[in-house]
Formats: structure tokens, C-alpha cells, sequence
């Protein structure tokens, strides 16, 4: 008698029934494969807060994927493996940061606000987007009170008497925004960006002797001459329908010209006809 391999005696349906069990148990094991990865992401995403697209990308794309290695024993295609893995890590990374959100532990859990707000932007972003944040405001405020949590990490105030503590000379500091907003002035940036209070101090120190209270009352001319200019405009139009907006950027050039320049352009007047304000619009970031 021959003797035969150890393959030869190993029973088909014995193969078939572990292939089962090894499929069967590809949930779990993925689960557990994604899980401390999708924490320790929540958690750099919590302390570090990463704004480069990069740091993005590798946490987004290439950790999920860096996974599949491990479960590729449970799944009979790479592609299947690698959907397994970078679902899983979403899930659970979404799942710890909106379960930290709603949490007590969270430095603005105090503060009332709708659900979906301590959640995501996202709703407040479509209302934005509809024109309609201004009657959203209110209607919180009128809700909730003078201190509503508008976001995840967003209080909105409406009370004066957090003017100073907030805006004043010693009120808070500048956050990250204001890098979004002026993302393209790289040497030097407009004053009301700079977050810098050294920086902005020095360059604010520049402006401040046009904003004396002796200042102040010598502009009370001209403005008040812009102001008869303004009404008497809209007093050739009654009954037309204005474009309020452009009347009032005018209004405004108007005023800055004359204050700064000593310069009458006349943009009320004339009505750019060379269309200097919209080159105006278009250059700002």
C-alpha cells in the first residue's frame, strides 16, 4: 500500500464547514481589528485637531486601509476586506466623537441647544446656505436664552453685557477661524485677522488716532453730508425698486473715501460706471 499525504485524508466537508466558521466570525474580528485604531483617531482629532489636508487624508484613508492586512483571513477578496476595515473605523470614529459631544463631559454640555446641534454643523450649515441663519438665531435665543450651544464647539451670546469681555482690548483671543478666513494673506495680514495680540496691538496702535473720541466728532460732517446724499437718491425713487446693498456699499465708499483720501468719487453720484466696486468685491479673499 501506497502511502498517501496527509492532504489525501483531510474530509471536504470538514474544509467547507471551517471556511464557514472562518466567515462566520469576520464581523466580530473586524470589529475588534478597527476598534482601538477608530478611538486613538477620535482622540487626535479631540486633542490635536488637525488642519492640514494631509493629516486628513492619513487619518480618513490610509489607517482604515492599513488595517486590511488583518482581515484578509475572513474575506474572500481584498477589496471586501479593505470595505470591511475602513467602514468599521468610520463607524466607530463617528460614534466616539458624537457620543463625547452629547456627553456630560464635554466642556459646553451646560449650555442648552437643539440636539442636532451639540451633534454637527451640518443643519446649520443648510440653513445658512437657505438664507435663513439670521431668523434661526432668533428663534433659539427666544428658545433657549440670552447663551445657546450652536454647534459642537459654539456658543452663540446675545446679551450686551459680554460685548467688552469678548470684544474689548483684554477679551478673548482669536480662534482658528480667522486662519480660514484669510488663508491667502501669508506675509501680511488685514487687522481684524491678525490673532497675534502683540502683533495686533502694533498694528492696531496705527489706526487707533482715527478712532479718538476728537476724531470721532470731526467725521460728524461728513457723514452727515453722505447721509443727506444717500436719502436724497432714494427720494428720486420712490416707487422703483432699488437694489439697497449696492446703494449702500456706495454710501460707504462714499464716506471711507472722504475720510481717508479726501477724495469726492462720487460713487452715489456716478454709479461706478467703470465698475471699480465690483473689481473691489472680486479681490477680497
Amino acid at each position: 500500500m501506497n502511502p498517501m499525504s496527509h492532504a489525501e485524508f483531510i474530509d471536504p466537508v470538514v474544509i467547507k464547514h471551517a471556511d464557514r466558521e472562518r466567515k462566520r466570525q469576520a464581523p466580530p474580528m473586524g470589529l475588534l481589528t478597527s476598534l482601538l485604531p477608530g478611538v486613538v483617531a477620535h482622540l487626535v482629532y479631540r486633542f490635536l485637531e488637525p488642519r492640514k489636508l494631509r493629516w486628513h487624508f492619513i487619518l480618513l484613508v490610509l489607517s482604515p486601509l492599513s488595517l486590511t492586512p488583518f482581515l484578509m483571513p475572513y474575506y474572500s477578496h481584498v477589496i471586501l476586506a479593505a470595505l470591511a476595515a475602513w467602514s468599521t473605523y468610520l463607524i466607530i470614529l463617528v460614534s466616539c466623537t458624537v457620543a463625547y459631544r452629547i456627553s456630560p463631559i464635554h466642556p459646553l454640555a451646560k449650555y442648552p441647544g437643539p440636539f442636532i446641534c451639540k451633534v454637527s454643523k451640518i443643519y446649520f450649515a443648510i440653513v445658512a446656505y437657505g438664507g435663513k441663519q439670521h431668523e434661526y438665531y432668533n428663534e433659539l435665543h427666544r428658545r433657549y436664552g440670552d447663551v445657546v450651544r450652536t454647534g459642537p464647539n459654539e456658543l452663540s451670546f446675545c446679551s450686551p453685557d459680554v460685548v467688552a469681555p469678548m470684544l474689548g482690548p483684554r477679551g478673548m483671543p482669536k480662534a482658528e477661524f480667522w486662519d480660514g478666513q484669510f488663508a491667502e494673506q501669508k506675509a501680511f495680514r488685514t487687522l481684524v485677522g491678525i490673532r497675534d495680540p502683540q502683533l495686533h496691538a502694533r498694528v492696531r496702535r496705527v489706526w487707533a488716532r482715527g478712532f479718538t473720541p476728537q476724531a470721532l466728532r470731526s467725521y460728524e460732517t461728513i457723514l452727515n453730508k453722505r447721509v443727506g446724499n444717500l436719502v436724497s437718491h432714494f427720494a428720486h425713487r420712490v416707487g422703483q425698486t432699488v437694489d439697497l446693498s449696492k446703494w449702500v456699499s456706495y454710501f460707504t465708499y462714499d464716506v471711507m473715501s472722504d475720510m481717508a483720501f479726501g477724495d469726492n468719487v462720487e460713487m452715489m453720484q456716478n454709479q461706478d460706471p467703470i465698475g471699480f466696486w465690483k473689481l473691489l468685491e472680486e479681490s477680497v479673499p
